[in-house]
C-alpha cells in the first residue's frame, strides 16, 4: 500500500511537472512564431519602402494613346491601360486605390473597431478602434522570381468576412473575438510582362497583378511619414499621419484630402505637386522672365524662374536638387490653345513656352530654377496660369505593426524607421 502511494505521488508529480513544460514549451512556440512572423513582414516592406520610387505617372499608360492625347511621355486623359478586376475585392481594381487613375503614390489612413476574445461584443467600452493603413508606390520589388519596377499596394485585409453578418471579404470594418487573427496584411503587385516578341508591335503590354500574403495575424498597420518645409520654421522633421496634416498642412497645396468622415474616417495623402488630370483644380503657377535672355551669346545664365511670389501656400519644399518636375498649357492636356484664353483671362504669348520635362537646379522660397534652359525671348513679359505637376518622397516613415497569435492572444508590437530620401537620392 505505501509502495502503490508513493507510486501514485510520483505519477502525479511527474505528470504535473511535464504539463508544465509542455505550457511553456506551447508559450515559447507561440512567441518565436509571432516573432518570426514579424521578422518576415519587417524585412519585406523594409525592402519594398527603402526602394520607393518618385514617380508622376504611377499607373500604367500607353504615351499617345486614345482622342487627344499627346506623345509627350506624361500620362493623359484615355492613356491608361485597362486593369482586371480582382474576384476576392480588394486592391487595386481599375488602376487605383479608389477606382481612379493615380499619378503620385499614396498613404491612406484609415480604421477599423475590433473587440477582443473573451469580451462581451455588446458592450460598446469593449470595442476598441485599430489601424489598417494602405500604401500605393512604385518601387523594385522581388516577384515570380525576378526583381521587378512595379507598382505595390500594402493593405489589411479580412480574407474570410463574416457570413452570418453578411460581411465580405475585405478591408476589415468591425471585427469580433478570435476572428481578429484572421486579418492578413498583404501586397498586391502590378507589373509588366514584356516578352521580347512584343517590344516591335503595336500593342498593349499585359499588365499582371499578383496577391503576396505579407504576414497573417496582423491586427494593426499604421504608416507615419515625415514632412519637410525649409522655408517654415513651424514645420518640424516630426513623424505624422495625413490626419494630423489636415489639421495643419505644412504646404497648402498638398495637405491631404479627407475621404470620410466620422468614428472611421478615412484620410488619403498624395505624394505630388499639380495634376494632369482634367477634372482636378489647382492653383496655375507664374514663369518669371528671366532679366537677362537665357540664349543669349554672351553673360551669366539667368534661368527662367517658376512658382509664386510672397504669400503662396505652396513652396515646393519637398522638392530636392534633382527633381523632375513637368511645366505645360492648358492646350496640352486637351484645354483652349492659340492664345490659351482660360475663364476669359488671356495668358499672353503662353503658347511660346516649351513644354517638357525639367530638373530643379534650385529653390528659393517657393520659386524653381533648372538645369535646362527656357528660352524666354519670344515671351511677353511673365507668363501666368502654367501648369505643373512632380513627384516627391517623404524623407522617412515610421511603420508600426502589432501581431497576436492563432487564437487573438499575445500581441506583439514592433516600430521600425525606414529613411527613404538617402538611399533615393
Amino acid at each position: 500500500m505505501v509502495a502503490l502511494a508513493l507510486a501514485a505521488i510520483l505519477s502525479m508529480t511527474i505528470m504535473i511537472i511535464s504539463n508544465t513544460a509542455r505550457e511553456i514549451y506551447s508559450a515559447t512556440s507561440k512567441k518565436v512564431e509571432t516573432s518570426n512572423r514579424f521578422r518576415l513582414a519587417l524585412l519585406t516592406l523594409d525592402r519594398d519602402f527603402s526602394q520607393w520610387i518618385a514617380t508622376m505617372n504611377l499607373e500604367f499608360f500607353t504615351d499617345g494613346r486614345g482622342s487627344g492625347a499627346r506623345k509627350n511621355k506624361m500620362w493623359d486623359e484615355g492613356e491608361q491601360l485597362p486593369d482586371t478586376k480582382d474576384e476576392l475585392g480588394p486592391g487595386v481594381v481599375d488602376g487605383g486605390v479608389f477606382d481612379e487613375y493615380d499619378e503620385y503614390a499614396t498613404v491612406t489612413e484609415r480604421y477599423y473597431m475590433a473587440v477582443g476574445p473573451g469580451l462581451d461584443p455588446e458592450e460598446d467600452s469593449n470595442w476598441r478602434r485599430h489601424a489598417a493603413f494602405q500604401a500605393y508606390f512604385r518601387t523594385m520589388t522581388y516577384i515570380d522570381g525576378k526583381v521587378r519596377e512595379a507598382n505595390v499596394e500594402y493593405m489589411l485585409i479580412d480574407p474570410i468576412g463574416d457570413a452570418d453578418r453578411k460581411v465580405r471579404p475585405g478591408v476589415p470594418e468591425r471585427v469580433r473575438g478570435a476572428k481578429v487573427s484572421d486579418l492578413v496584411l498583404t501586397k498586391i503587385v502590378r507589373y509588366h510582362e514584356i516578352e521580347p516578341s512584343q517590344l516591335f508591335k503595336q500593342k498593349n503590354f499585359p499588365v499582371k497583378r499578383r496577391r503576396v500574403e505579407v504576414s497573417s495575424n496582423v491586427t494593426d498597420f499604421k504608416i507615419e511619414y515625415t514632412v519637410e518645409n525649409r522655408f517654415n520654421s513651424r514645420v518640424g522633421l516630426n513623424f505624422m499621419v495625413p490626419s494630423q496634416e489636415f489639421d495643419e498642412p505644412a504646404e497648402r497645396d498638398i495637405r491631404p484630402v479627407r475621404i470620410r468622415g466620422g468614428e472611421l474616417p478615412i484620410f488619403r495623402k498624395t505624394f505630388g505637386y499639380g495634376s494632369n488630370k482634367l477634372d482636378v483644380s489647382f492653383r496655375k503657377a507664374t514663369a518669371f522672365r528671366a532679366r537677362q535672355g537665357d540664349r543669349q551669346p554672351s553673360g551669366d545664365h539667368r534661368g527662367v524662374r517658376f512658382g509664386w511670389t510672397q504669400g503662396s501656400g505652396t513652396q515646393f519644399a519637398e522638392l530636392v536638387q534633382g527633381s523632375s518636375i513637368f511645366i505645360f498649357r492648358e492646350g496640352d492636356r486637351g484645354g483652349p490653345r492659340g492664345s490659351e484664353r482660360t475663364g476669359g483671362a488671356d495668358l499672353g504669348s503662353i503658347g511660346n513656352l516649351n513644354s517638357g520635362l525639367y530638373s530643379v537646379r534650385t529653390i528659393v522660397g517657393g520659386q524653381l530654377e533648372f538645369y535646362q534652359d527656357i528660352d524666354s525671348t519670344m515671351w511677353r513679359g511673365d507668363l501666368s496660369g502654367v501648369l505643373y505637376k512632380a513627384a516627391y518622397l517623404p524623407v522617412a516613415l515610421r511603420l508600426t505593426l502589432r501581431v497576436v497569435d492563432d487564437k487573438g492572444l499575445n500581441p506583439k508590437t514592433l516600430q521600425r524607421v525606414i529613411w527613404i530620401r538617402r538611399k533615393a537620392r
